[in-house]
């Protein structure tokens, strides 16, 4: 008698596999998730301030200017003017004219 298809077994050991995949994936894809809108509300506050201030390209726009609410996980370094949300991830806050922009920090 030939055998087609598969077993249950089988089919259980593929969707406990497709379930790691995603339960060690997802917290990545919404962390980027967070930096992403965290950076575009860095860069609308940023052009606010420099606007209301009449603040010229490269003057200083710190966090504390900013008044935005940090996510879960995400830290400000006031030495280094950025904010880090990953082991080697930061987004530098830049002065008025640069963007806010994600970059991969070396130790």
């Amino acid at each position: 008698m030939k055998k087609n298809g598969f077993t249950l077994i089988e089919c259980l050991i593929v969707v406990a596999i497709f379930g790691l995949i995603l339960a060690l994936t997802i917290p990545g894809v919404i962390t980027e998730q967070k930096a992403n809108r965290l950076v575009e509300q860095i860069n609308t506050a940023k052009t606010k301030i420099a606007d209301d201030r009449s603040l010229k390209p490269g003057d200083t726009i710190d966090y504390d200017d900013l008044s935005l609410e940090l996510p879960d996980g995400f830290f400000y370094n006031e030495e280094k003017n950025v904010i880090t949300y990953s082991d080697f991830y930061v987004i530098r806050i830049g002065n008025v004219g640069e963007p806010a922009k994600k970059v991969k920090e070396t130790p």
